[in-house]
């Protein structure tokens, strides 16, 4: 502290960061959030991203100065302006809240993006956020996941404490996807009844090839769920997957009906039929009904 002291007196920027930081965090001197943030002042004033951050932190938070939004803006995007990617977090939150600056998701989302591509964890944590909740983006399941994959990525393995808000986030995404799919699958399982009552041979075929589509993206999500470690909406899916054999052979017979011409008329048998299928279907499903409370 003795030699800070002595070159941030001379006006060095960078002695007087650490010497800011030494009050802060009450290392070799009393802790005094006020004299921080006058030698983070002194080296923000020549520059220093990192002070300027700082100071802004100190504004954001009210730390040995009045709290002010407004003042930690304008710090935040001095650093920013330079690559400083706390900064660029810190001031995309400030517009993505609307704290001491008008909302934009627009200006959010560039400042959440240049943190992002230097490895800054928690503005893809907010990337994902976004895509996930349909927040200024359509939502997306596959989207989120990117980016919540990419914090995974590049979050320190002593940092546990991101760690474990990224394993949160991605339960949290398994379950948002599960429960898309299974109204995806149901809708279309409802379709396919009413279009089989119609006697409408493409739109059976149609919905038919919805209900594979959908089973197997729940494959692919059972997959995934190995590690969120939710075992009861694998074997959930599994059940799901069981019924996949009856619209196969649905849509298949489907096709065949069409490419020999039918276009419904005469086939009064073979609608009959599509209904047993999905009857055969629906029994299935019930049975996996009782782990529905396990798996959320």
């Amino acid at each position: 502290v003795m030699w800070f002291q002595k070159a941030a007196e001379q006006g060095d920027a960078d002695a007087q960061y650490n010497l800011a930081l030494c009050y802060a965090d009450g290392k070799g001197v009393n802790q005094s959030c006020e004299e921080a943030v006058m030698w983070f002042r002194k080296a923000a004033e020549q520059g220093f991203a990192e002070a300027q951050f700082l100071l802004g932190f100190c504004y954001y938070n009210g730390k040995g100065v009045s709290q002010s939004y407004e003042e930690a803006v304008m710090w935040f995007q001095k650093a920013a302006e330079q690559g400083n990617a706390n900064a660029q977090y810190n001031l995309g939150d400030c517009y993505y809240s609307g704290k001491g600056v008008n909302q934009s998701y627009e200006q959010a989302v560039m400042w959440f993006r240049k943190a992002a591509k230097q490895g800054e964890v928690d503005s893809m944590l907010k990337m994902g956020d976004m895509y996930l909740y349909g927040i200024h983006f359509s939502p997306s399941c596959e989207m989120a996941n990117y980016w919540y994959k990419q914090a995974e990525k590049v979050c320190p393995a002593e940092n546990e404490e991101s760690k474990q808000k990224i394993r949160e986030k991605m339960q949290h995404l398994y379950c948002s996807e599960f429960e898309q799919l299974l109204y995806t699958f149901h809708e279309a399982m409802k379709e396919l009844r009413i279009v089989n009552d119609r006697g409408n041979l493409a739109g059976i075929h149609s919905h038919a090839g919805i209900t594979l589509e959908t089973l197997d993206k729940m494959k692919e999500h059972a997959d995934s769920c190995r590690n969120c470690g939710n075992m009861a909406r694998r074997t959930f899916i599994k059940y799901h997957i069981k019924c996949k054999p009856y619209f196969i052979s649905i849509s298949d017979e489907c096709r065949r009906k069409m490419e020999q011409g039918y276009t419904g008329d005469g086939l009064h048998d073979f609608f009959n039929w599509i209904t047993r299928q999905l009857d055969y279907a629906e029994e299935k499903l019930r049975t996996a009904t009782p782990i529905l409370p396990y798996m959320l």
